[in-house]
């Protein structure tokens, strides 16, 4: 009689550890998109109110230049050489895009953040967030008031 495993033992033994490691990355993916949702929508709203501080005085946001908001750090993760767009929890860019003034004469500014997954992720940085938003493929529009 022999003592041992058998080959096709050891197969087996092989194609369960190779599922339970599948499940595991597919799993840590997941976890590691929703944790950049997350660091997304609260530097989003950080950004913000950030931005409204930075420009109190004025509340005219014609003014604003991404290079001054770099200098003043505004984005957690910093920006590029060129000081034209911060750096977002997705490695893509954060950019301040269009300011203006809305019919009823309320300043605006919209945040550009491109780079994301796709549009499911788009919609889902904004479940928490009450701003107006477009979303279009991989990149998020917010409309701050």
């Amino acid at each position: 009689m022999q003592k041992g495993r058998s080959m096709v033992e050891m197969l087996g033994i092989l194609v369960i550890i190779a599922v339970a490691t599948m499940g595991s990355i597919a799993l840590w993916s997941q976890m590691r998109t929703k944790m950049r949702i997350t660091q997304t929508q609260n530097e989003l709203s950080q950004i913000s109110q950030d931005i409204a501080k930075l420009y109190s005085w004025t509340r005219d946001y014609s003014l604003l230049k991404m290079s001054q908001l770099c200098d003043a750090e505004i984005f957690p993760r910093g920006c590029n050489e060129g000081k034209t767009e911060g750096i977002n929890p997705f490695g893509g860019a954060y950019k301040v895009d269009d300011v203006g003034r809305d019919s009823d004469g309320i300043p605006y500014f919209e945040l550009t953040v491109a780079g994301l997954p796709d549009e499911d992720v788009c919609h889902e940085i904004m479940d928490v967030l009450q701003e107006d938003y477009e979303c279009d493929g991989n990149t998020l529009t917010v409309t701050f008031y």
